[in-house]
C-alpha cells in the first residue's frame, strides 16, 4: 500500500514503493528485520542526508530516550557486512551513543535499485532543503537518462515540480555556491520568482543579495528587490553553451558544460565528485604555475 505525504511547499509526493517494487528480502539472509551489529554496516560516501548540527542533536537526543522506530535499509555485500541504503544518520547516532547494534531491514536489490531506494527515502522527508530535491533529482536523470517527465512518473508526482525545482539549474555559479552552504534557506518558490531575473541582472549582485537572506539581514523578498535595483546588464546575444556528455556504458556518467569562461561538470555519481576533486584541484592548480611563469 502506497501512501500520500505533503512536503513543506505544498508539494505532494509519494512515498518509496513497496518492496515488490525496490527489492524483495534477501534470500538466506535475516526476513524483514533483524539485530545487525553497527561494525558490520558501510556507509557510501554521499549518500547520506545532510542534518542541521540542531537536527542532528535532536535525533540523537531522541533515540538515546526511545526506541528506534523505523529500522535502516541495507542490502548484503561481501564477507558478511551490509551496505546502509537508507538510515545513515540513525546509525551515527547509535554509534554516538555507543551502542553495539541496530534493527535492519534487508533487501535485495541491484545499483539502481539501490539508488532509487536511497534517493527517494531522503525525498520524503520534511526536513529536506529544495536545493537537495533538486540535487537528487538532476542526478537521478543524469544516471538513468530520463527527462523530466519521465523521472515524475517515476516518483508519482506531477512533472511540473520537477520542472520547478530545475529553477535552481539556472542559477550562476555564484549564487549557488551560496544556497549550498545554506540550502534550508532558499525554497523553491522564492528560487522560480529569482530564476527570472538571472538573464538580466548580474551575477554578482544575484549573489550578494542572497548572501544577505543567508545571513538573515533581509528576507528573500527584499533580496528580489535589490537585485532588480541593481541594474540590468546589457543585452549581448550569448552564444550557446557547448555540452559534452561522457558515458559509461548506457547511462551518463559526467556532463561537461563550457559557457565562455565558466567550465561545470556535472557527476551522476557524487561519490565520484568526491574521489575527483583533488585531482581536479592539482590539474588546475598546475595549469594555474605554467601560465604564470
Amino acid at each position: 500500500m502506497k501512501t500520500r505525504q505533503r512536503d513543506p511547499v505544498g508539494l505532494v509526493l509519494r512515498t518509496m514503493p513497496a518492496d515488490s517494487e525496490f527489492g524483495r528480502p534477501a534470500e538466506g539472509l535475516p526476513a524483514v528485520t533483524a539485530k545487525v551489529s553497527l561494525d558490520l554496516l558501510e556507509e557510501v560516501p554521499g549518500r547520506r542526508r545532510k542534518l542541521t548540527d540542531e537536527q542532528y542533536q535532536q535525533l540523537v537526543e531522541n533515540l538515546a530516550n526511545n526506541p528506534l522506530a523505523t529500522p535502516v535499509t541495507v542490502r548484503a555485500i561481501d564477507n558478511g557486512r551490509f551496505e546502509i541504503i537508507a538510515g545513515h544518520n540513525r546509525v551515527a547516532a547509535y554509534r554516538e551513543l555507543e551502542r553495539t547494534e541496530i534493527d535492519v531491514h534487508v533487501v535485495d536489490l541491484d545499483d539502481d535499485g539501490v539508488e532509487r531506494a536511497a534517493f527517494y527515502s531522503n525525498l520524503l522527508s520534511n526536513e529536506l532543503p529544495d536545493y537537495h530535491r533538486y540535487l537528487g533529482f538532476k542526478g537521478r536523470m543524469a544516471s538513468t537518462g530520463k527527462n523530466q517527465t519521465e523521472i515524475a512518473e517515476e516518483a508519482g508526482i506531477n512533472k511540473s515540480i520537477v520542472s520547478r525545482l530545475m529553477a535552481f539549474a539556472s542559477l550562476p555559479s555564484l549564487a549557488l555556491n551560496v544556497i549550498e552552504r545554506n540550502p534550508e534557506k532558499f525554497g523553491v518558490n522564492a528560487i522560480s520568482e529569482l530564476s527570472k531575473l538571472v538573464e538580466s541582472h548580474p551575477p554578482e549582485a544575484i549573489a550578494q543579495a542572497l548572501e544577505k537572506v543567508a545571513s538573515e539581514e533581509i528576507t528573500m523578498k527584499h533580496a528580489i528587490s535589490l537585485i532588480k535595483d541593481s541594474g540590468k546588464i546589457k543585452e549581448n546575444k550569448k552564444a550557446d553553451p557547448e555540452i559534452i556528455t561522457i558515458r559509461r556504458g548506457n547511462t551518463t556518467f559526467c556532463s561537461v558544460r563550457r559557457a565562455g569562461s565558466s567550465l561545470r561538470l556535472d557527476f551522476a555519481n557524487g561519490s565520484v565528485t568526491e574521489a575527483l576533486m583533488a585531482e581536479i584541484e592539482d590539474l588546475i592548480k598546475r595549469h594555474a604555475k605554467a601560465t604564470g611563469d
